[in-house]
């Protein structure tokens, strides 16, 4: 069964040539690899030109897209390619040489409609193992879309991913995905990982990546989330203002935010090692949540 890999990139070219590498040294070899560019205005297209002409890789194809979202890319991608496989990967990530043979193994064996792997995240400085102990987890393996071997007809009888998005446009499709009974399964035995930086190796920009992904939230399916997230600061707030309970509620979220959520999600507790993280953990949980209640705001007056 003919497989197509497609690959959306955004300003990747610390990056791009490892992922391109990757592919070429896979045990299973795709029948094209589609790379469709979502409007970079760094060098990424370059190496990528450069690295084509070097290795003669005429099943590599570079598309351009240049709406600058994540969702729209990929579905160019899926819509560009002749195959009934679809093996979906971010720029970044480091795959293993028997990714494709081992996904399409698994599929063929259970049956099933797409097959997923996990992430393992560990970080680059102490910033962005605090970002990952918050999010996915520190030195754990997650369960996550990107890596997917997808059935194309799957992704078309959904409708495609959630268009202009950044984030969220993978719950959105899962959850669709579960309502025309398409079937999934996590393949266990293939760990992806991250090249370089996991999460953000800085504040700001940690807290500019929160916002500018809680953007899209209200565009999804649940709404829900923000709407906790905007109510819980609010009542914090208001006690402060009223003064009331507000100490005993900023303690109750500091110690639960900063310590309780990421020592469950992570695998080792990376502050009982090194007393900068008993600082720059729960600085990371709160830049998370004001950057989320910000962005759902932000979204929602300009949507």
């Amino acid at each position: 069964m003919k497989i197509s890999v497609v690959i959306p990139f955004y300003n990747e070219q610390s990056s791009i040539e490892t992922t391109l590498e990757s592919l070429y040294t896979q045990s299973h070899q795709p029948n094209e690899i589609l790379l469709v560019d979502s409007g970079s205005s760094d060098n990424t297209r370059v190496i990528i030109d450069e690295w084509i002409k070097t290795k003669s890789a005429k099943t590599y194809k570079v598309i351009f897209d240049g709406n600058m979202s994540p969702s729209s890319s990929i579905n160019t991608g899926v819509k560009y390619s002749s195959s009934a496989l679809i093996a979906y990967i971010d720029c970044g990530l480091k795959i293993p040489n028997r990714w494709i043979e081992e996904n399409l193994t698994y599929m063929k064996k259970h049956n099933v409609d797409i097959v997923s792997n996990c992430i393992y995240t560990t970080g680059e400085n102490i910033i962005d193992k605090s970002f990952i102990s918050q999010t996915y987890g520190y030195a754990s393996k997650v369960p996550c879309f990107p890596g997917s071997l997808l059935k194309k007809k799957a992704i078309e009888d959904c409708g495609y991913l959630l268009k202009n998005t950044r984030a969220s446009y993978d719950v959105d499709f899962l959850r669709k995905c579960r309502m025309e009974n398409i079937t999934r399964a996590i393949n266990h035995d293939v760990t992806l990982e991250y090249i370089g930086t996991n999460y953000s190796n800085s504040l700001i920009n940690g807290a500019k990546k929160i916002f500018s992904y809680s953007l899209d939230s209200w565009l999804t399916y649940s709404k829900i989330k923000p709407i906790c997230y905007i109510l819980f600061y609010f009542v914090l707030m208001s006690s402060f203002i009223f003064d009331f309970y507000f100490i005993t509620l900023l303690m109750t979220y500091l110690l639960i935010r900063g310590f309780i959520i990421p020592a469950y999600k992570s695998n080792q507790i990376l502050f009982s090692k090194n007393i900068a993280y008993l600082i720059t953990i729960p600085i990371c949980g709160l830049i998370i949540d004001l950057s989320r209640v910000f962005g759902y705001l932000y979204s929602l007056i300009i949507r």
